[in-house]
């Protein structure tokens, strides 16, 4: 498997009741597939982190946009067999914090 310093993602993050009244300029020209992140909006990106530590090198980064009701470090928290320390929230260009900065720690007995 390659490994890489960083893994960058905008993953499907929108709850799935929240599809059908989103703003028209996102419903019509966005395919459903690249938003719709399931019942919780954390189908994708719960995926991106089960897996990422198989991808990254040692301390090695993931960044990841999500929903600002996402509470990505308390995520990362509850599931410490995938590797990850949460290191910072970042805001978007509209001063929310929607962005998220994990590291790989090293994990001796990589799966």
């Amino acid at each position: 498997i390659t490994q890489f310093d960083h893994v960058i993602s905008n993953p499907p993050y929108i709850k799935s009741q929240h599809i059908p009244h989103l703003q028209p300029e996102v419903s019509r020209y966005e395919d459903p597939v690249a938003l719709d992140g399931g019942e919780d909006g954390l189908n994708m990106i719960t995926q991106i982190l089960k897996v990422s530590h198989k991808f990254l090198k040692p301390l090695g980064y993931v960044w990841l946009e999500s929903d600002l009701d996402h509470d990505i470090k308390a995520l990362v928290e509850l599931n410490s067999h995938w590797y990850l320390q949460y290191l910072e929230h970042l805001p978007d260009f509209t001063g929310r914090k929607r962005f998220h900065k994990l590291q790989y720690i090293v994990n001796t007995e990589r799966k």
